[in-house]
């Protein structure tokens, strides 16, 4: 349990400038990664929050194996957010069921 280090930054270039000059201070990278995992997780936060989703969420894509963002997405969005062994295999699922339905169409 490592307490994040803020990262103020919202353009991936500032906060890469950002995190090399907290490394430089010294902060521990541990602290650092934390800081840029809880920063991603709040702003993907915001961006579903003007969605008006409704509990639980369900969290795919490669990203979701990472236990400590989808913990922190969790907290920042104030609901349940479900993961599966398989997420990363969501959007070629996804993509080759939509191709399948365009090639029954023909």
């Amino acid at each position: 349990n490592v307490t994040p280090h803020a990262i103020t930054s919202m353009c991936t270039v500032f906060a890469e400038s950002e995190v090399i000059s907290l490394r430089s201070a010294g902060v521990a990278p541990e602290a650092i990664l934390a800081g840029v995992i809880n920063a991603m997780a709040r702003r993907s936060a915001n961006f579903i929050a003007r969605l008006s989703c409704e509990a639980p969420i369900l969290f795919t894509g490669g990203v979701s194996h990472c236990q400590t963002f989808a913990r922190m997405l969790e907290s920042h969005l104030g609901m349940p957010v479900n993961t599966h062994p398989d997420a990363q295999f969501a959007g070629a699922i996804g993509a080759a069921v939509i191709g399948q339905r365009v090639r029954t169409r023909r």
